[in-house]
């Protein structure tokens, strides 16, 4: 088997004192600039104690969901809160004192190092281990190994694709794979089948994410997969481990929660039952015809100092739990879980799977590749949200806001990025078949992230008369599934809402439009509120509009968020609001750019998160825009020549 060398020359060392430094640089910018957030609606629950009370708020800040305490300040006082519950989309915190069944707002502050602290310290001892340092280097330095006649066949449902297929074939075969997923390209089911063939194989998978939807969304196509290849016993085999979402009933039942109780239920009563046999030794009562029975009994057993070790076994609970853990085949987690968990800590596995891995930090990298005894699935999208950071330390911000697919590449574009992929084939996939997106939607995307490389399996491309149409109504259904909004005939400016710091844009034009589109939604398309998503470039802006829109309306399943909320998630309709305008300031109007949008302040970054905002829909795609501003701002950068591409209605 002739080994080929990998086209990097990325030296562990270097990485891992490189990821150290930017961790601690990080810490102290956290510590010096807490996390903010604005929580609204905050409903009073029954609390378990007369001397706390509990509010409940939506929120999707996966940050806040780490935090110890927060600083919270209401109309008339600040006060320190503490979290008691923690989901993916709502957080329950607990009050000193009772404020009335609603707090209408709330301003929170924390400090979000606990995560970056236990990173730290799984970086510090990364090297310590040959056998570690050897897998990290080897995920730097990719190794190609050529087919042989023993590589294990390829197992899935029939219905994968050919770039789906060789990828499940690489993942068996290389130390080493990397999968380039666009949107709707069959990742999820596709990384499932990848590991089912592992547990067939019988190797322990280690499988992680960002977020808990994601690993959610990753479990239950493992469960699929198994079932789909016939491999019996799936509860005992997979876990899911840390805090699940979503609602399903096979997924409660692979939850670890609950099947460490149920088999701790088990346990303690075989330790009953064991004990019994002791306590009947010393019993005066029992005749001698008993008193032997019990004898031979607990001889069999391995006498009584046995019989007290087995005890002593089964009633230390975290000791069993971390066995018990061991014995799974499959771990489904969070990436923040695994460098958080003392069970998880000392856990190696054959392979470890990484999903949404263009959104991982090269620390979180560096651990993951640690654990991958014999195999490193890395699955993402370069073209998606990179890693963020907000240390100001330019070196130390380059250095967690690379992702692994341009740390291994060396690629600074989508064409260098192409480039390796194609001189790498042996490690690398690119999965070029979507079927999610309407394919005019598609089309588009296409051409400005992918080269032209991502095609529809859905009909073909939407027809010139339709792509020239200057109008498209919302309830035309010969009309395509993306449109622009133009509102500079509207006269739209920019305002900074002065209750709040920083920079707080207030586009009221944009507002109202956004409730008129709305309502023409609910009334013409027969769509619910819960499949439409409105996305917008600044975290302000949410607050703002959940006031406006879902608050005022009772509008209460509109979910509006950044890019960043909208990440590995979809809709049925996506409205993509920019929100810039001018500003007028002393007697004139300003435009100006800001950083969400600016190649020149964001670098690369601009066409990944403009990628993740137009493709989060499945059939029809709204943007408003006021296109005078745009083209004076941004008509030589990506996002003006991005907005000129589609077909204008105006407003």
């Amino acid at each position: 088997m002739t080994v080929q060398a990998g086209t990097s020359v990325n030296a562990p060392e270097k990485l891992v004192d490189a990821a150290e430094t930017a961790i601690a640089s990080e810490i102290e910018a956290v510590r010096e600039r807490p996390s903010t957030d604005v929580l609204i609606n905050g409903k009073k629950l029954r609390s378990p104690a007369r001397d706390e009370v509990h509010y409940r708020f939506e929120t999707t800040n996966p940050s806040l969901r780490f935090a110890e305490k927060c600083e919270a300040s209401l109309p008339d006082e600040t006060v320190t809160i503490y979290p008691v519950e923690v989901g993916e989309e709502s957080m329950v915190f607990s009050y000193p004192k009772d404020y009335g069944d609603v707090i209408a707002e709330v301003e929170l502050e924390w400090e979000n190092d606990f995560v970056l602290k236990r990173i730290q310290e799984s970086l510090t001892d990364l090297l310590s281990d040959s056998e570690r340092r050897e897998r990290i280097k080897r995920m730097l330095n990719p190794p190609v190994l050529e087919k042989t006649e023993e590589q294990p066949v390829v197992k899935d449902d029939g219905m994968r694709n050919e770039a789906q297929h060789e990828a499940i074939g690489k993942a068996l075969r290389q130390p080493v794979s990397f999968i380039w997923g666009p949107p709707g390209t069959g990742k999820t089911a596709t990384l499932a089948y990848i590991m089912a063939n592992y547990v067939l194989l019988g190797k322990s998978v280690l499988f992680v994410s960002n977020t808990n939807r994601a690993v959610d969304h990753g479990m239950m196509g493992v469960i699929e997969a198994m079932d789909t290849l016939g491999i019996s016993s799936v509860p005992k085999r997979i876990t899911r481990f840390g805090e699940r979402v979503l609602e399903n009933d096979r997924l409660e039942k692979i939850h670890f929660e609950k099947q460490l109780e149920e088999s701790l239920r088990s346990q303690m009563q075989e330790a009953a039952d064991l004990q019994q046999w002791l306590d009947a030794l010393g019993n005066p009562e029992l005749t001698p015809e008993q008193r032997k029975h019990v004898e031979k009994k607990i001889e069999r057993l391995g006498g009584v100092e046995s019989v007290e070790d087995q005890i002593s076994e089964l009633t230390q609970k975290e000791r069993y739990a971390y066995n018990h853990l061991k014995r799974f085949k499959v771990v489904g987690t969070t990436l923040a879980r695994v460098c958080t968990s003392d069970m998880l800590e000392s856990l190696n596995f054959d392979a470890v799977v990484v999903d949404e891995a263009s959104m991982a930090s090269i620390p979180y990298m560096l651990v993951m590749a640690s654990k991958a005894g014999e195999h490193l699935v890395v699955v993402g999208d370069p073209m998606q949200l990179p890693p963020i950071a907000i240390t100001t330390d330019i070196e130390s911000r380059n250095t967690l806001e690379k992702d692994i697919f341009a740390a291994v590449s060396g690629a600074r574009s989508p064409g260098e990025l192409f480039q390796w992929h194609d001189k790498n084939a042996g490690y690398t996939s690119f999965f070029n078949i979507q079927y999610r997106m309407q394919s005019d939607l598609a089309k588009v995307i296409s051409e400005v992230f992918y080269e032209g490389r991502l095609i529809s399996a859905t009909s073909g491309p939407v027809s010139a008369a339709d792509q020239s149409e200057q109008v498209v109504e919302l309830d035309d259904s010969r009309s395509g599934s993306v449109s622009l909004f133009d509102t500079s005939a509207l006269g739209p400016q920019l305002r900074q809402d002065s209750k709040r710091r920083g920079f707080q844009p207030v586009n009221d034009v944009h507002v109202k439009l956004l409730g008129d589109i709305i309502r023409q939604i609910l009334g013409e398309l027969h769509t619910g509120l819960n499949e439409i998503g409105i996305i917008v470039p600044f975290r302000a802006s949410v607050w703002q509009l959940r006031r406006e829109l879902r608050g005022k309306n009772r509008w209460y399943d509109l979910e509006i968020g950044t890019i960043h909320t909208f990440q590995g998630r979809e809709k049925k309709v996506i409205i993509l609001d920019t929100v810039m305008t001018g500003e007028p300031r002393n007697g004139m109007v300003q435009h100006y750019s800001v950083r969400p949008f600016d190649e020149a302040k964001n670098g690369l970054a601009v066409p990944r998160l403009l990628n993740v905002a137009f493709s989060r829909s499945r059939e029809r795609l709204i943007v408003l825009a006021d296109m005078q501003h745009i083209k004076r701002v941004y008509g030589r950068k990506f996002l003006g020549k991005l907005l000129g591409r589609l077909p204008v209605r105006s407003s």
